[in-house]
């Protein structure tokens, strides 16, 4: 366990020695006591110092301790509350509870009851501590994979407006600064096709629309679309849409003069 630090808040100075006295502190690994005799000093203190422990007092001179560990909850600062009270008294217990403290330990204070409060205390302290790391590392990841995923999408709007163009992983990975394998393994994973496939296809919807809309040649279109050759160009096309070129461009062309 790390070294923690305690800080012990009460206005009555017989009070913080009693709570010094007390407590075994090499036992729970607590290596620095802090002391304030007012809630005004005490903020000054955890924002020095960022106490994992607080001994406070309800009841003190211009602002009590219900005031300091609401002010605690609210800024969602992880200090867990002890609270030592000389007041049996039902609001102080509730406020108490609301505001989330470890235990409401009465005066006078017995050594076994606040020892066990302060091992409580440390056991919260640290399961939120590690939550809180935990939450952490996830935003982190999600932020990553969100940069990931932003990185992809370029690389996929790039493929969309160069998909005619000589493309090959190298010359993606030197645009993008990415390595090879990480692009294709992330390509496919986002897309569930690899780029191979992805600029054929884009190919072929281009072909498609070609021999459809304009008189070129299935020669001009092979070369426009980065093809090296017509029968290479007609091989594929078949491949996606079961037609060779020609007989596309007789069957859907004639439909439409039809």
């Amino acid at each position: 366990m790390s070294p923690v630090k305690a800080l012990i808040v009460d206005d009555e100075a017989h009070v913080r020695e009693a709570i010094e006295y007390l407590i075994d502190w090499d036992k729970f690994n607590i290596t620095e006591r802090l002391f304030a005799g007012s809630v005004v000093e005490a903020e000054e203190l955890i924002a020095e110092h960022y106490p994992e422990i607080l001994f406070c007092d309800i009841k003190m001179p211009e602002q009590n301790g219900i005031h300091l560990i609401e002010t605690l909850k609210k800024e969602k600062v992880n200090i867990q509350v002890v609270v030592i009270s000389g007041y049996d008294d039902f609001e102080y217990m509730r406020a108490v509870i609301q505001a989330n403290a470890v235990d409401y330990i009465l005066k006078p204070i017995k050594k076994e009851e606040i020892e066990k409060a302060l091992k409580q205390a440390i056991k919260n302290w640290q399961e939120t501590e590690s939550f809180s790391q935990f939450q952490k590392i996830v935003e982190i990841d999600e932020k990553e994979q969100t940069k990931e995923s932003s990185s992809i999408l370029e690389i996929k709007n790039y493929l969309d407006g160069h998909f005619h163009e000589r493309i090959t992983l190298d010359i993606l990975a030197k645009k993008f600064y990415l390595s090879p394998q990480y692009i294709s393994n992330r390509f496919k994973a986002q897309y569930g096709i690899s780029i191979v496939e992805y600029v054929t296809k884009l190919k072929i919807e281009k072909a498609k629309q070609l021999l459809m809309k304009t008189s070129k040649s299935i020669l001009d279109i092979a070369y426009e679309l980065g093809f090296s050759n017509e029968n290479y160009f007609s091989k594929v096309f078949k491949k996606y849409v079961q037609l060779s070129p020609k007989n596309y461009r007789e069957k859907y062309v004639g439909k439409k003069n039809g």
